[in-house]
């Protein structure tokens, strides 16, 4: 039988189309690994008022040499639980100043041809970033969106520099201004909320909006596994939480404002958003997580956690084949912790996977999109 190229093209956007539904209405396989934070190193040049990874090396510079090597980085993602990754976040520490990072980049956009990468940075050297983000854009020519850049700015002059630690405010645009310049790697920026920055959060939306800059948000977060911390204020004055509140509903709604109707049933950022404050004052599990289970947390030396929040682990790659650590029955008990609800966190790169899951966040778009077209008719 033979089949029209436009036939086929409506068939594997039905097969798509199918496969995001299932993602909604069924839980993961342990086998659909989809998700993974990876933190290539611990080396850093900041000194965050909300993180101590700065900190690690500074009190023991031979750590460092034990990172994994791209040989082994090689080996652990060829696992055959890993073919199905789709979206890899490429964390660190700074993740520009390891030496071989274009190489390990490079490794992920050829082995995952249909993964997005995402690189988060501090933004401490423009120049390092700008020749090596050219590097792999002229050497693996990565498709135009692939590779997502979220650079840190959690406030204006000197309120960012006070959270960074050091004068790194104006060359946050620098890197963001050469990023764009290159072409084919989108932009974002992430704030992180704490009592220091939090007066400038509307603000620095403001700015990224009017660059055409994506933009995200989240609460300072304890983990020792990943900010090597866990001494992070939780307690916040009620008012303030209020105006948090306030400026993130807007951003959430400016966020679907700009989207089309399929792309709002999809999406989970303005559902996280709107949740952000709620949690901050009660802070509980407020969906299904799925984290160990469709998604892990990599470091630097091998160690394999369901979450870079859960410092629960699952084993070292060293020691272990992936397959060995992920079917395990140790893995098996921590994913029935998750399921019983025994932790809670709302991080972007923890909560919106599992939201993704849901069909809480499609249907309160629908809603509020109706409510619009009901308060703006034609």
């Amino acid at each position: 039988m033979n089949v029209r190229v436009g036939d086929r093209g409506l068939m594997a956007k039905l097969e798509r189309a199918s496969a995001r539904l299932r993602e909604r209405i069924l839980p993961p396989r342990v086998d659909e690994i989809r998700y993974v934070n990876f933190a290539v190193t611990f080396l850093c040049n900041s000194r965050c008022r909300m993180c101590d990874i700065w900190a690690l090396y500074r009190r023991d510079r031979a750590r460092a040499r034990t990172e994994l090597t791209l040989g082994e980085i090689r080996r652990v993602f060829r696992s055959p639980l890993l073919r199905g990754l789709r979206s890899i976040t490429l964390t660190g520490g700074e993740v520009f100043l390891r030496q071989d990072f274009v190489e390990i980049c490079g490794f992920f956009l050829t082995d995952f041809p249909h993964a997005t990468i995402t690189i988060p940075t501090g933004a401490i050297n423009p120049e390092l970033n700008a020749r090596m983000l050219r590097r792999i854009l002229t050497e693996y020519r990565p498709e135009p969106g692939r590779l997502y850049l979220s650079v840190s700015l959690d406030g204006i002059g000197e309120t960012h520099d006070r959270q960074r630690g050091i004068r790194v405010y104006e060359k946050t645009w620098r890197v963001i201004d050469e990023a764009l310049a290159l072409g084919g790697i989108r932009v974002g920026v992430s704030f992180t909320i704490t009592r220091e920055s939090w007066r400038d959060l509307e603000r620095v939306y403001e700015l990224a909006r009017a660059r055409g800059l994506g933009f995200n948000a989240q609460f300072a977060q304890q983990s020792e596994i990943y900010y090597a911390r866990a001494d992070v204020e939780r307690a916040w004055p009620i008012e303030d939480l209020r105006e948090i509140a306030r400026v993130l509903e807007r951003v959430a709604a400016e966020h679907l404002d700009r989207l089309s109707w399929p792309q709002r049933v999809l999406d989970v950022q303005a559902y996280y958003l709107r949740r952000m404050a709620t949690y901050q004052a009660r802070p509980r599990r407020l969906f299904t997580c799925y984290s160990g289970t469709h998604s892990f947390y990599l470091d630097p030396y091998g160690n394999v956690y369901p979450c870079v929040i859960l410092s629960k682990k699952l084993g070292n790659v060293r020691e272990r084949r992936f397959e060995e650590i992920w079917l395990s029955p140790e893995a098996e008990r921590v994913r029935r912790s998750i399921a019983a609800r025994e932790c809670a966190c709302w991080t972007a790169c923890e909560a919106m996977p599992s939201l993704g899951r849901s069909l809480r966040p499609a249907w309160e778009n629908l809603v509020a999109f109706g409510e619009n077209r009901n308060r703006h008719p034609g």
